[in-house]
């Protein structure tokens, strides 16, 4: 009855059909197996100016801002 990562539960499991799961939308992510009926929003958009993206958000990974040297 669990969706894997990337993907949201769309229609609950019963006694006689599995779990219908779909994918996380753009912006959005799922990073392990689940039982959610969403997927989370991306913490960040845009990164501060003094910072950039260590890693974009992915279907499976939200994203990470780091700091530039020196801040």
């Amino acid at each position: 009855c669990n969706c894997g990562p990337g993907k949201y539960v769309k229609t609950k499991c019963t006694s006689t059909q599995h779990a219908v799961c779909e994918p996380c939308a753009v912006g959005a992510y799922s990073s392990g197996t689940n039982k959610d009926s969403y997927c989370t929003d991306c913490t960040h958009v845009h990164c501060p100016s003094q910072a950039f993206f260590k890693s974009k958000c992915t279907p499976k990974a939200d994203s990470v801002c780091e700091c530039n040297e020196g801040y």
